[in-house]
């Protein structure tokens, strides 16, 4: 039976750095393993990032998708930002006033069905200077939005929602990326 990773977290907490690893870790342990990136399920959207909900909503299906392509055909799926993550997005939508209470909860159970199918929520939080500080060093060309949710107010109200969420192990994104991943990797052998 596959066994379902999710990755979720702040922008620049390390979650594709760490993605990479899992993978290399598993398959020099003999295990199968199929991705589903974020950037990949990102880059065919025609849904504009500042249409928060809409985008996540696709964003979300796009990886609901991919993992029944794999699901029961490799030893390990590792999820970047799937379904269980637009959980958290949608809570940081209601507190910034996007969307109300009612709505909010309707959104969240949009992919609950399968929350059961994912078998361990990894969440990488990082302060958010240290994010600023990992943008900066990119030199990514990125418009005001996009900013907002590195280091803004979105990026503050994202952090609450994950720093709430209850299902998922939180680790420190901003220890170097070889502890992190140690600390990945003993979370993910438990599984």
């Amino acid at each position: 039976m596959t066994k379902v990773i999710e990755i979720i977290g702040l922008g620049r907490a390390g979650k594709s750095t760490q993605v990479e690893l899992l993978e290399n870790s598993l398959k020099s342990k003999g295990y199968s393993v199929a991705i589903i990136y974020d950037r990949e399920r990102a880059e065919d959207l025609k849904i504009p990032f500042t249409e928060i909900v809409g985008y996540k909503l696709v964003f979300a299906a796009k990886a609901l998708d991919q993992y029944f392509e794999h699901k029961d055909k490799v030893d390990y799926i590792i999820i970047e930002r799937g379904w269980i993550d637009f959980k958290v997005w949608i809570e940081a939508e209601r507190t910034q006033g996007h969307i109300v209470q009612e709505r909010a909860n309707q959104l969240m159970t949009t992919f609950s069905e399968y929350n059961e199918d994912v078998d361990k929520v990894i969440c990488l939080l990082v302060d958010l200077e240290v994010a600023k500080e990992r943008q900066e060093i990119i030199l990514e060309k990125q418009d005001d939005k996009f900013i907002d949710f590195i280091i803004g107010d979105y990026a503050k109200s994202l952090k609450q929602a994950y720093s709430n969420f209850k299902d998922c192990v939180i680790v420190d994104g901003s220890l170097s990326k070889e502890d992190v991943h140690t600390k990945i990797v003993s979370i993910v052998e438990k599984v």
